[in-house]
């Protein structure tokens, strides 16, 4: 067999690899983009205000970022406090608090109040490049005209070109300014010229590898070295050591990795562990690593998100919180924190693709001599922890095989130094001692198939397991046996995914399909769990993809569908799902570490489970992961205590004893205030609030919250209440706590955020809140209510006392008045019968008598019936409604001997109403209306219907108007309703739609 190929990692002199674990630190850089709100992708300038908000300066405004979003300040026309025109080139917070913008057009100050820019004055102006804080009420500033001093508290300008002796060196263009210790040095297209600030005495230094080239920038690390960069493009790095004296020159900065000679060196920072980094404008940011004097250069890899966005920086900040900011040149901003990185990433970078094809991680062991064995997609790699050399096993067209195939997908270190190597298409073994691989196949009872996992148990047994099957090695007799042979296992048959030996000695199986296997060799005992229908406080699936056993002796098992965590002592399993808050339920790669806290490797990134298995921490790939989803398989525990979990694009290695949940809360402010959805207008800085006043009809309230977490602010947790209004604490990760129809009173707003969901002893922020009440909920109102009604109540009582006599007489007078009046209305309404019916009834009878002389004496006969009716009831207020329904059946007679057909009217009154009573010719009287009202023919009949409902008689007619009534005087209905009203208190309703004309009259 062809030995594996040995490859070293050859690239330029300042290029080292990530690929390897514990070499030079690999950095979690975060990315802000135009995407995330900037302004524009040029970056000029970097700062940081006394909130903790970092503003960004680009080609096209000014940008303030907290975290989650941008907030953008640009120049606006005719608006003389708007963000100046042109190119901001320096921020400055100071120790004052102010913020300061220094710009090609002058000094700025920045209004928080008011969000303005007010300029400060000054001889001429000037470009001011850079600003240094030295004392509380000094900055110098490095401009094109020269150096400067600016005094805040006078708001004073003062140009060192105004002194006769200094303003030979220090009135020319300044390209760069550091200060050490009591002395600024200047980088000038003159050379370096160093200024006493005590002294106030400037003097050039001659750097004889400089002569006469301009230093575009300058920096001194902690050792007293002062870096240089000159030449041309400010390609060449010179180092000088304090003295001034020993010189040495690096020149590997004016190659790109492509050999062109365009690089330039843009920038230099010291950072607050002294570190010096260099911000370069083709090979990305470098850190100069003082122990092994190389430079270790950061750059961007296409396959790992998780690298710097682009190789070209111009600029360099670093914040209060440690992250380093890098400004480039059309990609925006990079940061990333050189001494919180939890994760180092184990992933070919882009120019070692060819030879290893697959991001893919698969497995991972460490062998007894230290080195790491990692299991690809395409295939297999060894290397020494420290070293950038690694060897590698593939099958490749026209050369010998290597193994049974390249797709690795279990790894076994054994005692004697071996390595199993399981693929997807039989096992392999690497023998330490002759460095040859073996392949082993059905004539070593090991068939070529797909094994997922390799376990070595207490007893030396070594256990595989494939896609079908498993088996077992015993290394006494050197022997491979199939589990249908074993004595107590043949019974269980089926492919084996993972396998585990938890404290008590117990194999524990997770099945390929088949379930969960646990087997105790000591009392040769087997359980088997399985998924069935109908059975769901079980195990969530047939498929396990790894296992685990905890602190407490509780069994962890990961499916494709969720987490499962069994109890012996209990005998019960306990399920996370989505509703009980897992993330994601396609789980995998089970760790427990230290301090009994469960990682687990999800698609939604790595969960960990806390200890009392109430909360779970989400890492993503705002923490540095590579990606979101891991492998579906086991993760490694080295033997130092680290994991290695298999993802996607790469292994990913971190301590666990490392993460601490006590981690020091964010800086929290509240960064707006709205009323109804709108913001709200305060003098103050929303930052800044202390109290708030609302007017009554301001009590539709919210406030958003920012936690400077630049880290991942997507895992930062919030709390608050609004005292009395809140019974509790709310608790959650969404920054926006919104009240609506708060009841006037006074209130505190409490808050605090937190990294930590676990550990809410953080700072709590307090706001007074007033809302106002509308005045008549106010007590004072009430007061004064108060006051009148009792005073109005003590003077009614002497005035009814006073005119009780009176007010009794005036009540009899008026009720009599009211009887008289209806009375007058009741009478006149029986009289309105007289005249129409008298005449209407002597017309026809006339035509009658000349037809017919029989007829005629029958209508007569029904008239005397009809005026007797009206004689004897005439003295009664009231009949019965059967004498009235009587008397409309004789009047509708008369009335059909007038109209024959064009007439209907229909009776359908219930006995049981008969004794009801009402006003006498009251049913008539209506009859009559309708007569009068509207239009009666043959074709076109009038009908009339009398009928009886809830306690009402209702004469309903179809409506057919006539245009004009002459005899009308729209007095009949109206003098009726008012005798009713007299008589019940329910009213008589009178209704007219579309079709029908309705009289509802109350029975009596």
């Amino acid at each position: 067999m062809r030995k594996g190929a040995k490859i070293t990692l050859l690239f330029f002199s300042l290029l080292t690899t990530v690929y390897g674990i514990g070499q030079f630190p690999s950095f979690n850089f975060h990315h802000l983009t135009t995407s995330n709100g900037l302004s524009d992708g040029v970056v000029r300038a970097i700062g940081q205000d006394k909130y903790g908000y970092v503003w960004i300066a680009t080609l096209s405004g000014l940008n303030r970022y907290n975290g989650y979003s941008v907030k953008q300040y640009q120049n606006i026309p005719g608006d003389s406090l708007s963000l100046p025109s042109g190119v901001t080139r320096s921020i400055l917070g100071d120790a004052a608090g102010n913020l300061w913008i220094g710009t090609n057009s002058g000094l700025y100050q920045f209004g928080y109040a008011n969000s303005c820019f007010n300029q400060i004055s000054s001889p001429a102006t000037f470009s001011a490049l850079k600003m240094l804080e030295f004392g509380r009420d000094t900055i110098y500033l490095a401009t094109n005209r020269g150096l400067a001093q600016f005094t805040p508290s006078k708001k004073r300008i003062f140009f060192f070109n105004a002194d006769p002796v200094l303003s030979r060196l220090l009135s020319i263009r300044i390209n760069d300014i550091f200060r050490y210790k009591k002395s600024l040095y200047l980088a000038t297209d003159s050379g370096l010229i160093v200024f006493d600030i005590n002294a106030q005495k400037a003097r050039l230094i001659g750097l004889p590898p400089v002569k006469d080239k301009s230093i575009n920038r300058i920096a001194v690390d902690g050792k007293g070295n002062v870096w240089a960069s000159y030449g041309f493009i400010g390609e060449l790095l010179l180092r000088c050591d304090s003295s001034l004296s020993n010189f040495k020159v690096f020149s590997d900065f004016y190659y790109t990795p492509q050999n062109l000679l365009d690089n330039t060196i843009a920038n230099f920072f010291i950072d607050n562990k002294k570190r010096l980094w260099i911000a370069t404008t083709s090979k990305g940011v470098v850190l100069y690593d003082e122990k092994s004097d190389r430079f270790v250069p950061f750059l961007n890899d296409p396959l790992q998100p998780s690298t710097p966005s682009a190789n070209q920086y111009v600029v360099m900040f670093q914040d209060k919180q440690g992250f380093i900011w890098l400004g480039s040149e059309g990609y925006g901003v990079d940061y990333f924190h050189p001494d919180k990185n939890f994760f180092k990433i184990i992933a070919p970078v882009t120019q070692q693709e060819s030879l290893l094809p697959s991001l893919w991680a698969r497995a991972a062991i460490e062998d007894r001599d230290g080195n790491f064995w990692f299991g690809w997609g395409g295939a297999l790699t060894r290397q020494k922890e420290r070293d950038s050399t690694f060897r590698i096993w593939k099958n490749a067209k026209d050369r010998p095989k290597e193994m049974h195939y390249n797709s690795i997908r279990s790894l076994l270190a054994d005692d004697n130094g071996d390595v199993w190597i399981g693929t997807a298409n039989g096992v392999n073994r690497y023998r330490h001692s002759s460095g040859k691989m073996e392949f082993f196949d059905e004539k070593d009872s090991l068939p070529l198939s797909f094994y997922w996992c390799m376990f070595k148990d207490s007893r030396k047994t070594i256990w595989f397991g494939n896609r079908d099957n498993f088996y077992y090695y015993d290394s006494s007799n050197g022997k491979i046996l199939s589990a249908s042979s074993h004595p107590i296992l043949c019974q269980h048959k089926g492919g084996v995914r993972c396998i585990m030996e938890d404290s008590k000695g117990r194999l524990w199986f997770g099945m390929n399909g088949s379930g969960m296997l646990m087997y105790d060799p000591q009392n040769k005992i087997v359980n088997h769990w399985r998924r069935t229908k109908g059975n769901d406080t079980t195990i969530l699936d047939n498929i396990v993809t790894s296992l685990a056993e905890d602190k407490k002796g509780i069994i962890w098992a990961s499916f494709n569908t969720g987490l499962v965590a069994w109890s012996p002592q209990a005998g019960k399993f306990t399920q996370y799902t989505s509703k009980s808050g897992l993330p994601a339920i396609k789980t995998s790669c089970l760790a427990v570490d230290d301090k009994n806290r469960l990682w687990i490797g999800s698609t939604a990134g790595l969960l960990m489970l806390d200890s009392s298995r109430s909360h779970f921490r989400t890492f993503d790939t705002e923490d540095g992961l590579p990606t979101m989803e891991f492998n579906d398989q086991a993760a490694y525990k080295t033997k130092d205590g680290r994991f290695i979990f298999p993802s996607l694009k790469g292994f990913v290695v971190f301590d666990p004893n490392r993460y601490t949940e006590s981690i020091r809360p964010p800086e929290l402010y509240l960064s707006a205030v709205k009323v109804h959805n709108t913001g709200y207008a305060t003098t103050n800085n929303y930052e800044d609030l202390k109290e708030l006043n609302f007017r009554h009809n301001e009590n539709f309230f919210s406030f958003e919250l920012s936690a400077l977490n630049y880290a991942n602010p997507r895992q930062t947790w919030y709390a608050y209440k609004l005292e009395p209004f809140d019974k509790d604490w709310n608790y959650t990760k969404e920054r926006t706590a919104n009240y609506t129809n708060v009841p006037g009173g006074d209130y505190i707003f409490h808050y605090k955020a937190t990294a930590d969901p676990n550990n809410w002893h953080v700072p709590e922020k307090l706001l007074s809140i007033s809302v106002g009440t509308v005045f008549y909920k106010t007590v004072w109102f009430w007061v004064l209510v108060l006051f009148i009604v009792a005073s109005a109540a003590f003077w009614l009582y002497h005035k009814r006392i006073e005119h009780k006599e009176r007010i009794y007489s005036l009540q009899n007078k008026a009720q009599i008045l009211e009887k008289e009046k209806a009375l007058v209305q009741y009478e006149s309404l029986k009289q309105q019968l007289n005249p129409h019916f008298l005449f209407n009834s002597l017309t026809s009878l006339s035509s009658l008598i000349q037809q017919d002389q029989h007829l005629a004496n029958k209508f007569l006969e029904q008239m005397s019936k009809i005026y007797r009716y009206i004689l004897a009831s005439r003295d009664s207020e009231l009949v019965p409604l059967a004498e009235d329904i009587k008397l409309v059946q004789v009047y509708t007679q008369l009335q059909q001997t007038r109209f024959q057909h064009g007439l209907n009217v229909n009776i359908n009154v219930k006995e049981e109403n008969f004794s009801r009573r009402i006003v006498p010719v009251t049913l008539q009287n209506l009859i009559e209306n309708a007569i009068k009202h509207n239009v009666i023919d043959v074709d076109r009949p009038l009908n009339i219907d009398i009928f009886t409902e809830d306690g009402y008689i209702i004469v309903r007619n179809n409506l057919q108007k006539k245009n004009f009534v002459q005899s009308s005087n729209k007095q009949g209905l109206i003098n009726m309703r008012s005798l009713y009203y007299y008589l019940d208190q329910r009213p008589m309703i009178v209704k007219e739609d579309e079709h029908f004309f309705t009289v509802k009259i109350p029975l009596i």
